[in-house]
């Protein structure tokens, strides 16, 4: 592996730390699949040592059937700090922002499908997102984590 293709960071953990379903009715036979409300979610904890905590959620609602929402929390921890190209809080945010949501986004469209399945519902398609354009960087701020989470 090329030495620039490191971070400075390692994932310590991840987990599931919020899942919420609600049944609303049921799904009218042969309705034609209507678009599913899709919101996700983005937490910070103020980072603590060499340690931040992230959290990703993600939210679905179809009014007439059900609603769902699901959140993953991940912990990085740097391992080399001269790896970093600017501040230390601007490459947190960039990691907060970028590289999170890219972990876990996988995590809470399984989740959700097998919620859904397993309520027996149609699991609606999760679209494929681009985080460079959901969230900004210069946009993220660091809350105490009872805040955060």
């Amino acid at each position: 592996m090329p030495p620039d293709a490191q971070l400075g960071i390692e994932l310590v953990s991840h987990r599931l730390d919020e899942l919420h379903f609600m049944r609303e009715g049921q799904p009218e036979p042969g309705r034609a699949a209507r678009p599913v409300d899709i919101q996700v979610q983005l937490s910070v904890s103020e980072p603590e040592g060499e340690s931040l905590s992230v959290r990703v959620g993600l939210r679905m609602k179809d009014p007439s059937v059900m609603s769902i929402d699901a959140a993953y929390i991940v912990v990085f921890r740097m391992t080399d700090q001269f790896l970093f190209e600017g501040s230390v809080e601007e490459e947190w945010k960039k990691i907060a922002s970028r590289l999170a949501p890219v972990i876990l986004y996988p995590f809470l469209r399984e989740t959700i499908a097998s919620t859904l399945q397993k309520a027996g519902l149609e699991v609606p398609m999760t679209p494929i997102l681009d985080f460079r354009r959901v969230f900004d960087p210069d946009q993220i701020r660091f809350e105490s984590e009872s805040a955060a989470f």
